[in-house]
């Protein structure tokens, strides 16, 4: 449903929208969320900028992901999701050389 959403809205607004500067970003679980969209639909986002993910997709799901540009964030302080889930993302695309 939040692709048929997504599509729904630039049908609506398609001359305002540059389809080629359709990014996607969020915090925690949005960070999660931000790395399953882009997953998912890689055509459709010029970069994404996940911040303290709470998820570290496999090495095949990054792939899809490798020519992406990537704004990682993350804090080692963060109380809620230990910084490592993102460590492992930057290790991921390294050995992917995305």
């Amino acid at each position: 449903p939040l692709r048929a959403t997504i599509d729904d809205f630039i049908a609506k607004n398609k001359e305002n929208i540059d389809l080629t500067r359709i990014y996607v970003g969020g915090y925690s679980m949005g960070g999660k969320m931000t790395l399953k969209m882009a997953v998912a639909y890689p055509e459709l986002f010029a970069a994404i900028f996940p911040i303290c993910p709470a998820w570290t997709p496999s090495t095949d799901a990054l792939n899809l992901i490798a020519d992406i540009p990537v704004w990682l964030t993350s804090g080692k302080l963060d109380p809620l999701v230990n910084y490592f889930f993102s460590v492992i993302l930057i290790l991921t695309f390294f050995v992917l050389e995305a």
